[in-house]
């Protein structure tokens, strides 16, 4: 039996090495179909630098403000009918090339461990993830 193993690196952030490691072995693949579900019921924070470039592309009210439990303000993407609001009728994204850096990275996630290490997850319920080894 073949052991399958995580794939693993080390990235510079800000003259900072970042160590990673994913949390799922080297049988997982992802090709995404642009089938707009990740964009039903996620709630999806931006950043102000995130919110300047959607502008340069989109006049609409797009963000509201929220607190977070610790009391922390936070900035997210509007739903309307719970999609995103720049999904549209036939789901496709409307500012697809602006998107924020939380939807360019689904079906991953970044999850810190520690200061200078990293483990990359992934969202296994996404329709894209395709897995060469399904006894795991």
């Amino acid at each position: 039996m073949q052991i399958m193993q995580p794939y693993k690196g080390s990235v510079e952030i800000n003259d900072k090495i970042i160590n990673w490691q994913t949390s799922f072995d080297d049988s997982v693949k992802f090709k995404c179909i642009r089938c707009g579900l990740s964009c039903i019921g996620a709630d999806v924070q931006v950043s102000d630098k995130e919110i300047e470039r959607i502008k340069e592309v989109s006049d609409k009210d797009f963000y509201e403000e929220y607190t977070t439990p610790f009391g922390n303000k936070r900035k997210r993407l509007k739903k309307t009918e719970n999609k995103c609001i720049f999904l549209d009728d036939n789901l496709n994204c409307t500012i697809y090339e602006n998107r924020p850096l939380l939807c360019r990275e689904y079906p991953f996630k970044v999850l810190f461990t520690g200061k200078n290490n990293a483990v990359i997850d992934v969202t296994s319920h996404c329709g894209c993830i395709i897995r060469k080894d399904f006894t795991k």
